[in-house]
């Protein structure tokens, strides 16, 4: 595994690691967390290269909405 690639596997960590900070900030309004998360991310991207690119909790959130979205819309209803 390169530098850079050992950079996107820490920077997609971080992502999901704000991602559950996000969710915790917004329940008890404590952003600290979450502002240092994103001064992560940012110099993740700008001084590192990474980018951004969907974490597996994303993926695994699309997967329950095409899903729900499925069972939705089932035949024979309408």
């Amino acid at each position: 595994m390169t530098s850079q690639e050992k950079l996107q596997e820490l920077r997609n960590w971080v992502h999901e690691e704000f991602f559950r900070e996000q969710h915790h900030a917004t329940v008890t309004g404590d952003t600290y967390t979450v502002n240092f998360l994103q001064a992560m991310l940012t110099k993740l991207e700008v001084e590192f290269g990474t980018k951004y690119e969907k974490t597996a909790s994303q993926f695994k959130q699309e997967t329950v909405v095409e899903t729900e979205q499925g069972t939705l819309f089932e035949e024979g209803e309408g």
